[in-house]
């Protein structure tokens, strides 16, 4: 199936992110096949990274601009997106995608790796648990997430 024109730009937008080496998109595969993925922003550093974050990863926050503040500040590389397909869950993907992520953001020279989550997504809260995360504030509908990176 084709790309309509808006997907077709939203990805040029995260290509054009990407190169410029604002993150990463992680990609776990079996058998050459994607079964899941995750985006690590790094640090934030400049404007054009700011303003995608802001307008198109944080757009769901309600002021976006102070979340990148907040990031910017505690050195946070971001976690997003993750995703592993239905067919794929439960056999430890995730897991996998989110260790990958903790090292990406160790490598990248971040203080911490944060996400966000809802806070009715339990068996991604759990996981983010188990694996050393702990809540930093409540963010409405969802809760911040931090993974440290300096202390381990």
């Amino acid at each position: 199936m084709p790309l309509d024109e808006s997907q077709r730009l939203g990805l040029e937008r995260l290509n054009d992110f990407l190169s410029s080496g604002g993150g990463v998109l992680r990609v776990a595969r079996i058998g050459g096949v994607g079964v899941g993925h995750a985006l690590v922003i790094f640090p934030l550093r400049g404007p054009m990274r700011d303003d995608w974050v802001e307008h198109h990863v944080l757009d769901d926050q309600p002021d976006p601009h102070a979340v990148t503040e907040e990031l910017r500040g505690r050195k946070s590389s971001l976690m997003t997106d993750l995703l592993v397909v239905p067919g794929q869950r439960r056999k430890g993907i995730g897991r996998v995608l989110v260790g990958d992520a903790i090292e990406v953001a160790r490598v990248a020279g971040a203080a911490e790796l944060a996400l966000f989550v809802a806070k009715d997504n339990l068996p991604a809260r759990a996981l983010y648990e188990e694996t050393g995360f702990r809540v930093v504030r409540d963010a409405g509908a969802q809760l911040l997430y931090s993974y440290p990176l300096t202390l381990r």
